[in-house]
C-alpha cells in the first residue's frame, strides 16, 4: 500500500483501540485489552505491557499504510520511570484509591489548603500529584530520583512519548490536569509540590496539538487526553457546546472559548481542549469518577448482566428509590469517601425498582453537573452524549427528560480515537476523517423525576 493514511490510538482504561483511516473510510479496527492489577484499593497497570501493546498496534497500522499517528490517553494517572523509559513504578490509574484512603498521611498544611477552591483542585485525592505523594511514601527512593532529575513522574502520555521518540514531552491537555501546571500558561505551579513536601519534578516540554514528532518513517502525535479528544471526534468545539461521556466515569464539560479564568468555586476543573503555541481553546469540566463502574456493578450483580432490564426500568411509572451509586471523585460537593447505597426501600419494591433507581441516579447526576457548569460558564447550547451507556435508548431519553430538552447522541462509541485521528491528519496535511455523526433524542413522556439535589445533599451528609 502506497497511500499515506492516518491512525488514531485510544489508550483507554480497560481497552486500547486502533483505527486506521483513509479519509472517512475505516480500513482497520483493532481492540485489545488493557489489563489491571487490582489489590484492595490499588488499581495499577504494567507500563511495559501497555507500551508493548501500543507498539504492536503501531506496527499493524503501518501495514495498512498509516504514517501519521494520533493518541488519546486516559487521564489522572501517574507513573515514575528512569531516563531511557525504564519504569520504577507501575501506572497508578485514576481508579486507584490509595490517595483517598490514606489522605490523612498528607502534610497537614496540604490538607488544610485543599479546602480552598483553586488550590484544592490540585490537592484533591484524585490529583496525580497527590497520588505521587502517596507513591513516594511507599518508595522513598523516588524522591531522590526526582530531585536529581534522573527520574520522571508524569501521566502515561509523557511515558509513551518518551518511549516512542526519546523526547520528554507532554500534550497540553494532560499537562493542565497534572496539578503542577497552570493551564492558562503551562508554567509550573511549585506551590503544589511545596505543600506536598515533594521536590520540583522535571517538567516535560509541551507537544502542541498541531505538532508531530518524526520518528523513523512515521509521525508520532498529536497526543490528547481522552475526554478532550472526544470533543474533537464529535466536533463539539464551539462556545457553549456540552459533551457528556457516560462510560467508566461520568464526565461533563462545556466549551468556554479562546480564554479562560480559573474557576474559584464549586471545584470545577479547567480544561485545555486545543493548544498551539500562541492560541488555545478552553473548557470547564466536572465528573464523578466511579459512576459508570458502579452501574456496571449493579447490572452484573443484581440484574444478571441484563442491561436491557436497566433500560426498560427507565420508563417505569412511579417515583424510584433513591440510589447513591458511587460518589467518589464528585466535585459538587467535594466528597472524599466512596459513598454508595440504596435509600428509601419500601415493601413491594422489586429488582426492577432498584434498576429504575439506578437509571434515575445516572440521569439526575448529569442534570446536576450541567446545572453547576452552567452557573459559572456560558449558557449550555448543543448537548452531545457519548459513551457506552448511550446505547440504552430509554436511559438516554431519561437523561433528556432530566435536562428538559432534546439532546444529541453519538452513533458510534469511539469518539476519542476519531478525535486524535482528525488532529493527526490535520497536523500531517492529510484529509481529516469527518466527525462522528449524532442523532436527536427526545425526552420521555409522563415520567416521574426526582430532584437531583436530593441525591447530592444526602451524599454530602454521609461524606
Amino acid at each position: 500500500m502506497t497511500n499515506v493514511r492516518v491512525a488514531g490510538i485510544d489508550v483507554g482504561t480497560s481497552k486500547i483501540k486502533l483505527e486506521v483511516y483513509d479519509g472517512d473510510v475505516v480500513l482497520k479496527k483493532i481492540v485489545v485489552n488493557n489489563d489491571f492489577i487490582i489489590e484492595g484499593n490499588r488499581v495499577e497497570q504494567n507500563p511495559l505491557e501497555l507500551l508493548a501493546k501500543v507498539k504492536q498496534l503501531i506496527e499493524k497500522a503501518k501495514g495498512y499504510g498509516a504514517k501519521c499517528f494520533g493518541f488519546a490517553t486516559y487521564r489522572g494517572s501517574i507513573l515514575v520511570w528512569e531516563n531511557k523509559s525504564k519504569p520504577v513504578s507501575n501506572i497508578i490509574t485514576w481508579m486507584d484509591r490509595r490517595s483517598l484512603e490514606e489522605y490523612n498521611k498528607l502534610p497537614l498544611k496540604a490538607r488544610i489548603l485543599s479546602k480552598l477552591p483553586i488550590i484544592g483542585a490540585t490537592l484533591s485525592p484524585e490529583s496525580p500529584m497527590v497520588k505521587l505523594k502517596i507513591l513516594s511514601l511507599e518508595k522513598p527512593d523516588i524522591l531522590k530520583g526526582l530531585s536529581s532529575g534522573t527520574m520522571h513522574a508524569w501521566n502515561i502520555d509523557g511515558y509513551l512519548i518518551e518511549s516512542l521518540t526519546n523526547k520528554f514531552m507532554s500534550d497540553p491537555s494532560n499537562m493542565g490536569l497534572m496539578g503542577v501546571i497552570n493551564p492558562k500558561d503551562l508554567k509550573p505551579m511549585w506551590i503544589t509540590t511545596k505543600l506536598l513536601d515533594l521536590p520540583k519534578i522535571p517538567i516535560p516540554e509541551p507537544l502542541y496539538h498541531n505538532q508531530t514528532i518524526v520518528t523513523g518513517d512515521i509521525n508520532i502525535g498529536p497526543f490528547m487526553g481522552d475526554q478532550q479528544a472526544a470533543n474533537h471526534g464529535l466536533d463539539c468545539l464551539t462556545a457553549g457546546c456540552v459533551r457528556v461521556s457516560m462510560g467508566s466515569g461520568l464526565f461533563a464539560s462545556i466549551i468556554v472559548g479562546g480564554n479562560i479564568k480559573l474557576p474559584t468555586s464549586k471545584g470545577i476543573v479547567p480544561l485545555i481542549l486545543y493548544k498551539e503555541e500562541n492560541r488555545g481553546l478552553y473548557g470547564l469540566e466536572s465528573y464523578i469518577t466511579g459512576l459508570g463502574k458502579a452501574v456496571e456493578w449493579f447490572v452484573e450483580n443484581l440484574l444478571q448482566g441484563n442491561y436491557s432490564l436497566l433500560d426498560e426500568a427507565s420508563t417505569l411509572e412511579g417515583e424510584p428509590p433513591l440510589i447513591l451509586p458511587f460518589f467518589w471523585g464528585l466535585r459538587y460537593p467535594r466528597i472524599r469517601k466512596g459513598i454508595a447505597g440504596v435509600v428509601g426501600i419500601e415493601p413491594g419494591y422489586t429488582i426492577k425498582d432498584i434498576a429504575k433507581g439506578v437509571a434515575h441516579a445516572v440521569a439526575a447526576s448529569i442534570a446536576y453537573l450541567l446545572e453547576n457548569l452552567g452557573s459559572v460558564g456560558p449558557k449550555p447550547g448543543r448537548i452531545v452524549l457519548t459513551g457506552g451507556l448511550t446505547r440504552l435508548d430509554n436511559l438516554t431519553r431519561l437523561v433528556a427528560s432530566y435536562l428538559g430538552r432534546e439532546v444529541e447522541r453519538s452513533v458510534e462509541p469511539d469518539a476519542p480515537g476519531r478525535g486524535v485521528a482528525r488532529l493527526a491528519a490535520k497536523a500531517c496535511g492529510l484529509d481529516e476523517p469527518s466527525p462522528i455523526p449524532t442523532e436527536t433524542v427526545e425526552p420521555l413522556e409522563n415520567v416521574d423525576l426526582i430532584e437531583p439535589r436530593e441525591i447530592f445533599e444526602l451524599a454530602e451528609e454521609m461524606s
